[in-house]
């Protein structure tokens, strides 16, 4: 079905006219970059409304890229802290 829904979007995105409109409408109004990526992210359902406040605040956003990018901070602090057999060793 993606394979589908991938060549669906290609075709909308050359073609233009009023489907490429009505879907940079809808990005637009979600208060996200009207580029091809961020189009085709919306158009295959990644993006997702996440609420970030306690007041019902929405903000749009891809949370595979999100948790991508916390992982990999995540490795790169670990990765500076190696331990080593003398820092392990206890203290009699």
């Amino acid at each position: 079905m993606s394979k589908d829904k991938k060549l669906q979007f290609n075709r909308i995105w050359t073609k233009g006219g009023k489907a490429k409109q009505t879907l940079l409408q809808k990005v637009a109004v979600r208060g996200l970059d009207t580029t091809e990526k961020v189009c085709f992210e919306y158009y295959m359902g990644w993006i997702k409304p996440q609420v970030v406040s306690k007041y019902g605040h929405v903000e749009w956003k891809n949370p595979y890229w999100d948790m991508f990018r916390k992982r990999n901070k995540h490795n790169n602090v670990r990765r500076n802290k190696k331990r080593t057999k003398r820092f392990d060793k206890k203290k009699n």
